[in-house]
């Protein structure tokens, strides 16, 4: 089986987990990470997954199956400037 495939298959299983999450559950180490990397962002450009999150520490991107990430609904805030 493909690394996509895993990841897929996982995150069919376990949805909303962050590029660490797929690599310790996958391999349980770290140093995969930049494999897991690459094949998310694969997935995505052929469209399999979606993703969420800014990609930070403090808002890693998360990934789900394709279809199943949804977005709440809210207002649009709108900001005053001071001139």
């Amino acid at each position: 089986m493909a690394i996509a495939d895993e990841i897929e298959a996982l995150l069919s299983r376990s949805p909303g987990l962050t590029e660490a999450e797929i690599a310790a559950t996958l391999f349980g180490e770290a140093s995969s990470l930049p494999r897991i990397s690459g094949a998310c962002r694969s997935l995505i450009k052929r469209r399999r997954i979606e993703r969420s999150g800014r990609g930070g520490r403090k808002d890693p991107f998360r990934y789900f199956p394709r279809g199943t990430l949804t977005v709440p609904s809210s207002p649009l805030k709108r900001r005053r400037y001071l001139m």
